[in-house]
């Protein structure tokens, strides 16, 4: 296949001889019941694009195929070079090609994640993950709980300095449209039971002790949970996802559930009463019945719970993607049993982490270097799970941002980006590192 100065490649390019400059041409577009190939995974974003000497066609069966298609076309044409006339007929493996944002460690502002969505439409990724609650701030405002936001989104820092900020009913509605004027779908994720010590600062009702919290200033790993067993802690928790429910017309809302500590609960003498009253296995039980609750609350109002890897320590709804992030057990363990899976491997797909041992943010203890080469070889299906590959959604790059405010982050994802994007686009039929490395550079993404 020849290489075309696209990223990602297309799937397939049927040369037809001769070559023609792009910039020259004028392109049609239409939207067709059917087109020339039979898509096999994504007929929604699939299209065929065809040009010669005498003009150029376009052809989808959606929008977002069109979109995808005028993204390629206008490549071609900032290419400034004439290339070979012939077809492209293409589709993305994957339905699900994303960026995970965190918002709480460092706040984004409008404009900022605007740029970066942009980057995304440019490279036909079609999710934007925005993880607006953690324990470093509350970035949503919650109509009736205005706390949440003049309190829970700023902190003070070490040198007495306040920093945070915190996004309006406008400016998420904003935000939403402007993705889905590029074919993108934003995804929001509030995170339960843990990562929220803003909240917690907010309305200290929400955990087990009522004792107000402090807007943590360092990364890590705290023991400020939601109590499990709080009925009024609850109310206020659905009126929150009430109200992304209204905000977000994403059908998928993500309610973290990593990294939690257990041991207020185990303390919380109202949290071992429900344990003992409804016969729950322990801390882990109540856990597991927290969870349950909420993913049928949103499933009440037509939306679908995603979680990150660490649902799946108990046994959840089929219908409940799981975003894998580590631990190969966890991977197998939700795709054996029929849930869809989300690949966000920690080892490919963590682009806060450094792409060489010297650059300056990089910590020894924690983070894997990740050069553009390893991106690229990422093999997306967790080992030995090869059999259950059509469960597979796709997955999500992700940017922490605990070392990454927004003047860094063009930094943290040049290359690793678009390679994310070429994998999860083509995964079998990737062109390899080669390839893409001459076509990457001559677009000036390398």
């Amino acid at each position: 296949m020849n290489d075309l100065p696209l990223v990602p490649a297309p799937r397939t390019f049927r040369p037809a001889g001769g070559e023609t400059l792009p910039a020259r041409l004028t392109l049609t577009e239409t939207l067709v019941p059917r087109l020339a190939f039979t898509p096999e995974f994504v007929p929604d974003e699939a299209y065929e694009l065809e040009w010669g000497p005498q003009g150029a066609s376009l052809r989808a069966l959606s929008p977002a195929g069109l979109a995808h298609g005028r993204t390629t076309w206008r490549t071609l044409v900032a290419s400034g070079t004439p290339v070979p006339s012939g077809t492209i007929e293409d589709e993305p493996r994957f339905s699900w090609r994303g960026l995970m944002l965190d918002v709480s460690r460092h706040f984004y502002p409008v404009a900022e994640v605007k740029t970066l969505i942009d980057r995304l439409a440019s490279l036909k990724l079609n999710r934007f993950h925005w993880h607006l609650v953690d324990d470093q701030g509350w970035r949503l405002e919650i109509p009736g709980y205005p706390r949440f936001t003049e309190v829970g989104a700023w902190r003070t820092q070490k040198d007495g300095t306040r920093y945070g900020g915190f996004y309006t009913t406008a400016d998420v509605k904003e935000v939403v449209a402007y993705a889905a004027q590029r074919s993108i779908v934003v995804v929001p994720e509030i995170e339960l039971p843990g990562h929220s010590l803003a909240a917690l600062a907010a309305y200290p009702e929400l955990s087990c002790t009522g004792v107000p919290e402090k807007v943590e200033i360092q990364w890590g790993i705290f023991d400020g949970v939601y109590c499990a067993s709080s009925e009024p802690a609850a109310h206020i928790l659905e009126a929150v996802l009430d109200e992304v429910c209204r905000l977000f017309p994403s059908p998928w809302i993500h309610i973290g559930g990593d990294e939690v500590v257990r041991t207020r609960w185990e303390h919380c003498p109202r949290c071992q009463a429900k344990i003992q009253t409804e016969g729950l296995a322990g801390v882990a039980g109540l856990e597991a019945a927290f969870f349950h609750r909420f993913i049928a609350f949103l499933g009440a109002r037509g939306k679908t719970a995603i979680g990150w890897n660490e649902l799946f320590e108990h046994t959840i709804p089929k219908t409940v993607p799981v975003q894998w992030w580590h631990r190969p057990d966890l991977a197998r363990k939700t795709l054996e049993s029929g849930n869809p899976l989300l690949v966000s491997d920690v080892e490919y797909c963590y682009f806060d982490y450094p792409y060489t041992e010297s650059d300056p943010w990089y910590i020894k203890t924690f983070m894997k270097v990740t050069p553009v080469e390893k991106v690229y070889a990422n093999p997306v299906v967790p080992a030995g799970c090869d059999a259950w590959v059509d469960q597979i959604w796709g997955g999500e790059a992700c940017l922490w941002t605990e070392q990454v405010p927004p003047a860094q982050a063009p930094k943290r994802l040049d290359g690793r980006l678009e390679a994310f994007a070429e994998v999860y686009w083509t995964f079998d039929r990737r062109p390899g590192w080669a390839s893409f490395e001459t076509r990457a550079k001559g677009l000036h993404l390398l």
